[in-house]
């Protein structure tokens, strides 16, 4: 059931007067007791209001009864709005809608509850109630994955072009997960011909499983799953959800204790990224140990119906953890521990496409735009971001160029090595690229044909 308040909330929606009043402020219930008791009496906004708010109000004080009594005095005013963001494929903005209090104690971490559509695309709601938000489920939508992977394909002409019609006779290993969920994994030499994911992720302080030189022949006929760390399982599991068999790690796909493999490996570190078909990566796991499929629980939901022309939909509501970054606005941050892993940055940079697990949503970020399972609709990829962003460097001029490379080292110089002495390497992919598509000659770091430029 609705509550007579929260059915005026609904009306702002189905009536679309935020299309002329963006921010619609609703006089709620005075006090929390009211509200709690229209939450018992069955009413579902009511009940994730309630939630919401006792969260929110932790704080401030622990103690259950005194969070009640700080509720109760300063009323509960509602605040609905559109945050509108900008899609790629049109110039208009597109509405986001959310309704948040306007009693938060630190707005910046407001609680915001957020108008969202089914998962189903196919259920998407009426384009004039503005709603671009999708609900998000406790597990990775994977299909929805392979529908963007799919979509770039057919029609990102920036993603398409990358990649490389003929790719290259490289010599690398990679992991073949086999035909089926419960084939045996083994390593094996790429092809030169199928579709592989790369993982970028944390070593951490866990040391991984590793191909060494005294195992090559025993993974060579059969890997365990259940010896391999969390991180691996994930993007063993993920690579199988999303239609692919093969896969390539580094601990597992370079002998970790011959300087000559290694050497090679990363030689060819750009190919071997370049022609990926996606890079699976979790941006929270600090560790091997980790791990990314993880159950992803809101802080609160609910549904309720609304009419359009005659026709039910069914509209939800769905709230996180204002601390957990994610859900309504999302940024690549260096505050995540794999964005400050110093390789990961070529990793990211080099990939026709990436595809984060976040511990809220899962985001694809290719060549031409930004996909979240939380947006109906592809996000600008000048949405913004705290790290130097992903751009072909073979549609930019000489000065252009030379700028990005200067914003690129700056990025780079701010990032994590657990070895020293990987300054160079973990930036060789991204120097081998950029020569590739601009002729220009490397020297450790700067440009022959930029010194002055490059030097400052």
């Amino acid at each position: 059931m609705t509550c007579e308040k929260c059915a005026a909330i609904n009306t702002i929606l189905e009536t679309n007067r935020w299309k002329h009043h963006p921010s619609s402020e609703i006089t709620h219930y005075q006090t929390f007791t009211e509200l709690k008791a229209s939450a018992e009496k069955g009413c579902s906004s009511c009940k994730l209001f309630q939630v919401v708010l006792l969260r929110d109000t932790l704080q401030i004080c622990d103690c259950p009864e005194d969070r009640q009594r700080v509720l109760d005095s300063r009323g509960i005013p509602i605040t609905v709005q559109s945050m509108s963001y900008r899609n790629f494929e049109s110039p208009d903005l597109v509405n986001y809608g959310m309704c948040c209090f306007r009693q938060s104690y630190d707005y910046s971490c407001a609680p915001t509850i957020a108008y969202v559509s089914p998962a189903s695309k196919a259920a998407k709601l009426p384009s004039e109630w503005g709603i671009d938000g999708r609900l998000i489920l406790p597990q990775p939508d994977f299909e929805l994955a392979k529908g963007w992977l799919d979509d770039c394909d057919a029609r990102h002409r920036e993603c398409q072009s990358y990649q490389q019609s003929d790719q290259p006779k490289i010599d690398f290993r990679v992991l073949d997960l086999g035909p089926s969920r419960d084939a045996n994994i083994r390593l094996t030499t790429f092809d030169g011909r199928s579709r592989y994911a790369t993982l970028s992720h944390c070593w951490g302080t866990s040391q991984p499983t590793m191909l060494k030189k005294q195992n090559v022949d025993e993974f060579e006929k059969r890997i365990a799953f259940k010896d391999l760390p969390k991180t691996f399982q994930d993007a063993i599991e993920a690579t199988r959800c999303l239609g692919l068999r093969y896969l390539w790690i580094d601990s597992l796909c370079i002998i970790q204790d011959s300087g000559n493999d290694w050497r090679h490996q990363c030689a060819i570190m750009c190919d071997i990224y370049s022609n990926s078909y996606v890079t699976l990566a979790g941006p929270n796991a600090e560790n091997c140990d980790s791990g990314f499929l993880h159950e992803r629980i809101p802080l609160a939901e609910s549904d309720f119906t609304l009419t359009h022309n005659g026709k039910p939909y069914t509209v939800h509501l769905q709230c996180w953890d204002p601390k957990i970054r994610g859900v309504t606005y999302y940024m690549l941050s260096n505050e995540w521990p794999l964005m400050r892993r110093a390789w990961v940055l070529q990793e990211r940079l080099l990939s026709r496409r990436v595809l984060y697990f976040t511990p809220q949503t899962m985001v694809m970020q290719c060549f031409q735009n930004f996909q979240c399972e939380n947006y109906c609709s592809p996000v600008d990829i000048r949405f913004g971001f705290d790290l130097v962003r992903k751009t072909r460097v073979d549609k930019l001029d000489s000065k252009a160029t030379i700028s990005y490379w200067q914003d690129l080292i700056k990025t780079y110089s701010r990032l994590s090595l657990s070895d020293i002495n990987d300054k160079l390497p973990a930036l060789s992919g991204l120097a081998t690229r950029f020569a590739q598509d601009t002729g220009f000659q490397y020297l450790a770091g700067i440009w022959q044909e930029h010194l002055p430029e490059t030097l400052a």
